[in-house]
């Protein structure tokens, strides 16, 4: 066959995806005819190879196009997902020199408009491994994200079916551009900037995965907290709260009404966060604020319980002294005889917390109904409200919940998903 029907057919196989049918036509072709052909030929072969996944043969023919069209986009894009798929996408990494280099080569040969290139999935590889060693390269994290831009990147979440039938969705490339951006400036001390796309993210995007909206709010609080604006951050730190409930972030609330001078409102959430689930050993820093806030409340006894807490942890977990904590010790004249093991220690600790919590007000009412799903149902208030439950709340471990049974409940702030809005739960259930 002659050059042009060689070719043609190729194209012809390539645009019907028959594309190891193609190859073999692309191999006479470039066997007989290779001074004859084209871009289009070129791009043709070295596709084919990508799509059979021949990277190492793709990374040779594009190469080689490349040096007779060296401005060609699409041997560019070929190119650039053969170094992805050989040197970028394989874990773990085991050749970090080489890992770089390529994602360097794919940032030099992709269009950032091209919606088709390797680019936000390479940086987002690279900003993977980064992040294993998140404080040391934040920066770094920084002049990677700054590769992308945020208007040529897809709004539309990733779908596909798991090997068991359920269907999972992800974020979209925009959606993690902004979640990996706007955590970096906080971290990197750039609040303004936090703060700008952290409300151009929480406007633009409609539908978040894997709680970004909460983080991506977090990080706006904390920058709203770190430049002393402090109404802005508390409102965002309670829609927070309002969907997550983990303890450092009930922490960080407790450090915003110490900022505040709300030192009550602060020792209520630091011992509501460290009554939370959690390991002992990360809530160090959260015993030392309950020390500081006890002793500025003048609570000697208290201030000195968890100042003793923060050194037997520390010295069990062979961190060395604490200088603040012995500080608040060295400053109470008169000390009552405390443990030194960490566990007798806890104990007491607890003890003071239940102490020093507010009592929830309860509300009394009635079981309207149980779901299906036998984990959650609603309470019909005798507020005349209906409250959503889970059964996981009911503390009472006697109380089977059925429909009719009397309860009394604590009132908790909630997020409904469905309806999208802030909502109360019922939290806390007992038999009435």
């Amino acid at each position: 066959m002659s050059y042009y029907e060689l070719s043609k057919q190729a194209k012809e196989l390539r645009k019907n995806k028959q594309f190891a049918d193609a190859l073999i036509l692309y191999g006479q072709l470039f066997e007989t005819c290779r001074d004859n052909c084209d871009e289009f030929d070129w791009w043709g072969y070295a596709f084919c190879l990508q799509k059979e996944d021949k990277y190492a043969e793709t990374l040779e023919i594009s190469r080689e196009g490349l040096q007779k069209y060296p401005d060609s986009s699409y041997l560019k894009n070929t190119y650039s997902w053969a170094i992805y798929h050989l040197h970028v996408q394989p874990e773990p990494v085991t050749d970090r020199e080489t890992f770089f280099r390529a994602a360097e080569a794919i940032i030099r040969f992709s269009r950032p408009d091209d919606k088709y290139s390797p680019l936000p999935i390479t940086i987002f590889s690279v900003i993977d491994l980064l992040e294993l060693n998140y404080d040391e390269n934040v920066n770094e994290i920084l002049n990677w994200i700054s590769n992308l831009n945020p208007v040529n990147l897809n709004k539309m979440p990733y779908s596909f079916t798991s090997g068991d039938g359920k269907k999972i969705e992800n974020a979209s490339d925009f959606e993690k551009y902004y979640a990996i951006l706007i955590k970096a400036q906080q971290e990197a001390g750039l609040f303004t900037e936090c703060i700008n796309n952290a409300t151009i993210a929480l406007k633009a995007i409609k539908q978040f995965h894997h709680g970004n909206d909460v983080w991506i709010r977090r990080q706006r609080a904390l920058a709203y907290y770190k430049t002393d604006r402090f109404d802005e951050s508390l409102d965002d730190f309670k829609q927070v709260l309002a969907k997550k409930q983990d303890w450092f972030l009930k922490m960080e609330l407790a450090e915003l009404y110490l900022a505040m001078g709300e030192f009550k409102n602060s020792l209520t959430a630091a011992i509501d966060a460290a009554d939370d689930p959690g390991v002992s050993k990360m809530k160090v820093n959260l015993y030392l604020l309950i020390a500081k806030l006890f002793l500025k409340l003048g609570k000697s006894t208290e201030a000195a319980l968890h100042a003793h807490l923060v050194i037997s942890l520390r010295a069990r977990e062979g961190w060395g002294d604490d200088h603040e904590a012995e500080e608040i010790i060295d400053s109470i004249s008169e000390l009552n005889n405390l443990p030194e093991d960490f566990n007798t220690l806890l104990k007491l600790a607890e003890q003071v917390w239940a102490e020093n919590l507010p009592a929830a007000i309860r509300t009394k009412g009635v079981i309207k109904i149980i779901l299906p799903n036998g984990k959650s149902g609603f309470i019909e208030g005798d507020d005349g409200e209906d409250y959503y439950f889970q059964t996981r709340d009911v503390t009472d471990k006697q109380l089977n919940p059925t429909a009719g049974l009397k309860v009394s409940f604590a009132k908790t702030e909630s997020f409904d998903k469905k309806k999208n809005k802030p909502s109360v739960k019922a939290t806390d259930i007992k038999k009435a």
